[in-house]
């Protein structure tokens, strides 16, 4: 529908622009005077690169949607992914020359289509920022719905439900992965739904959206927090008498990561 109505703002790491979406295409604009940097692309979900002088986003090409990364500094958009079935989210690591993505598998629905069978799963996918190559990350069979990098680029912790069924929406675990290895282990398993995991800036904590083990859909939800390496999970929210919303940037770490600031739903 395209309504005239800006989302998903993103501040440059300088903290003297942002980039947003306003009727379906990335704009950016100076902070605190507003005005317009560069002319609008046609694309959503912008993402700064760490230094500040790229931004990728999603553009649809040829009926999928593909991370385009723009220069702010000279060049124009030039595309950098090129998944078979699109790319559903990405992520900048810290050098600012690679981005981890989400796309589903390749290929084209069975026919006839048999319930139960034939999962296209989607997976993390690692694309250096100029080649075509592409590497495979996640290899088990699990449908990959959100991703966070660590702050020194070394791991990947992503959220995960068992097949891509709608019913297993409440079943969604988190997973930490190395990236040089491949190597993955459990880091949030327990009944229900854990997602949008992210990374506390000084690479200690993971916080992540939970509805602590109920698989209640009405039940509250919470921001939750996990030590990276494993261990005991802290529920933020829990006993307040509101629900926090789990879409989007619902909430986001403090610079020196000793805070979370968080979105709400419900009377305060």
């Amino acid at each position: 529908m395209q309504l005239a109505s800006p989302s998903d703002p993103q501040i440059r790491p300088d903290g003297k622009a942002f980039t947003y979406v306003y009727k379906g295409e990335v704009r950016t604009s100076a902070l605190p005077a507003g005005v317009q940097l560069e002319p609008p692309v046609r694309g959503t979900k912008p993402r700064w690169s760490p230094d500040g002088t790229k931004i990728g986003f999603l553009t649809n090409q040829n009926g999928n949607s593909q991370v385009f990364v723009r220069d702010t500094r000279s060049a124009p958009s030039r595309q950098v992914t090129f998944a078979p079935a699109g790319v559903t989210s990405f992520s900048w690591f810290p050098d600012g020359k690679t981005i981890a993505y989400i796309a589903v598998d390749a290929g084209k629905d069975p026919d006839p289509i048999v319930a139960d069978r034939d999962y296209r799963y989607a997976r993390i996918y690692l694309q250096p920022i100029g080649e075509r190559e592409t590497r495979l990350l996640t290899r088990a069979d699990r449908h990959v719905l959100s991703l966070t990098i660590s702050p020194d680029g070394k791991q990947i912790a992503y959220a995960a439900q068992t097949t891509p069924r709608n019913r297993d929406a409440f079943n969604v675990d988190i997973y930490a992965l190395d990236v040089a290895t491949g190597t993955e282990r459990e880091l949030v398993k327990q009944p229900g739904r854990d997602g949008e995991p992210s990374w506390s800036p000084d690479g200690r904590l993971i916080a992540f959206h939970s509805q602590a083990s109920s698989t209640n859909y009405f039940e509250a939800r919470h921001v939750a927090v996990v030590p990276a390496a494993g261990g005991a999970i802290r529920y933020i929210t829990q006993g307040r008498n509101y629900d926090v919303f789990r879409n989007g940037n619902a909430f986001a770490w403090s610079s020196k990561g000793d805070k979370l600031v968080h979105c709400r739903a419900g009377t305060p």
